[in-house]
């Protein structure tokens, strides 16, 4: 049987190497990025069909779906936990440009990839490493969403 990539995240995480494992992981798209000019930014699976035209289309369509329900609530400040690379939050900021869009991911190579690919251009998108500094900065939002979390939040029982 042919190993997945979610096989090798299990193993890092069991061995308590998952931080290792993302550096990598994010580190690799820059370079790829460098070295090939091919922009990775996102890596959830997405879905077939779509209209998109762009390069990660598939991926982009999740998002696409977040946008029609944003759009529809009228929601103005956006978290997404989990955001990774940052591919889903600019592919949401461009169409909902008057919304904030605010991005946590407890890895700080993949909000170091985020920047690297899209600069400090971007004022309605904020990256954050911690929910204790959200929290800090006092952010309130009216949408909060997720693509891929896996279990790299976990909730405690007690918790709401």
């Amino acid at each position: 049987m042919k190993p997945k990539i979610h096989d090798f995240v299990k193993i890092a995480k069991s061995l308590k190497l998952e931080a290792w494992l993302y550096f990598f992981i994010y580190r690799g798209f820059r370079l790829i990025s460098k070295k090939y000019g091919v922009r990775i930014s996102t890596n959830n699976y997405g879905y077939y069909p779509t209209q998109l035209e762009a390069d990660d289309k598939y991926q982009l369509q999740l998002y696409d779906e977040y946008v029609n329900l944003l759009h529809s609530e009228n929601s103005e400040q956006v978290l997404e936990i989990g955001s990774g690379a940052g591919g889903g939050l600019m592919h949401m900021q461009s169409r909902l440009p008057k919304s904030n869009f605010t991005g946590l991911d407890r890895c700080k190579e993949a909000l170091k990839t985020c920047k690297y690919f899209f600069g400090e251009q971007q004022n309605n998108i904020k990256l954050y490493n911690s929910i204790q500094d959200i929290y800090a900065d006092g952010k309130k939002f009216n949408a909060v969403m997720s693509v891929v979390l896996d279990d790299n939040y976990p909730v405690r029982r007690g918790d709401n």
